[in-house]
């Protein structure tokens, strides 16, 4: 959860740190497929996108800078079981050259482990500061901070983020851990965060009518996504649920639902 927002976030940064010269093109699973736009793409430019475990598991390629956000149970019933679903989403680093970047996030296990998977260079990303020699992103007193291994840098304040909930916090922090491999400025990692504000279909504020706030959160097609939603939004809600079962575990959203007490339709 999340490839879309921080995909977003990456390629405003990228766009504020681009010069005339090279062009970003930001696209796949988000919406815009790319496609159409190879021949106009070049070699030059910049390309940000998102990739789903649908086409990472037929690559046989992975991109020069790979993020693994987090990795929680989805499309079982495709995948059939969590280690194939693990599987197909490695390829994203598995065939990355010494050179490369595999970002990973330091408080989900399974995205951590990866790093023995990769050959490349490994950045991370965590609320926490991480250990030393690890390189990656962390908060520290209200500051977005960038760790070399040995020295921390600040990169901009915290409250230049504009979208809501915790789980965006760690979207911001992998972004700028994406960022800082390609090299781009902080200054271009703070204007490029600062002009999201939102994000279409994911906790969208759409109305708010007679002191009620309206929320499409229709991208929530896993129980992971509906509990950062509930942890969002404080006080009374009206929750609208429903879709096709993909085999997921639901004991941890049902256990929320209860705690919460929801107006559940």
């Amino acid at each position: 959860a999340g490839k879309t927002t921080t995909t977003t976030l990456v390629g405003a940064v990228a766009k504020a740190n681009s010069t005339s010269s090279k062009k970003v093109w930001v696209g796949g699973n988000i919406g815009n497929p790319l496609i159409e736009e190879i021949e106009n793409i070049s070699s030059e430019d910049w390309v940000v996108m998102e990739l789903s475990s649908f086409q990472l598991e037929i690559m046989n390629s992975s991109p020069t800078i790979s993020a693994v956000l987090n990795l929680t149970p989805n499309h079982l019933d495709r995948h059939k079981t969590m280690q194939a679903y693990i599987d197909a989403k490695t390829n994203i680093i598995k065939f990355q050259q010494a050179t490369d970047w595999a970002i990973l996030n330091r408080e989900d296990p399974i995205s951590f482990n990866l790093r023995s998977r990769s050959v490349g260079n490994i950045s991370t990303f965590g609320l926490r500061k991480p250990e030393n020699g690890i390189m990656g992103t962390f908060i520290q007193d209200g500051m977005i901070m960038y760790s070399n291994g040995d020295q921390s840098i600040p990169l901009f304040p915290k409250t230049a983020i504009q979208l809501l909930g915790d789980h965006n916090i760690l979207n911001v922090l992998a972004t700028c851990a994406v960022t800082s491999a390609a090299g781009f400025s902080k200054y271009a990692m703070e204007s490029g965060i600062k002009s999201i504000k939102g994000i279409p279909h994911r906790l969208e504020l759409i109305r708010e009518f007679n002191g009620v706030r309206w929320y499409n959160d229709s991208i929530a097609t896993a129980p992971e996504r509906v509990i950062a939603a509930l942890n969002t939004i404080p006080g009374q809600i009206v929750l609208l649920l429903g879709g096709r079962d993909k085999n997921l575990p639901w004991d941890e959203l049902a256990t929320l639902l209860h705690e919460r007490k929801p107006k559940v339709i």
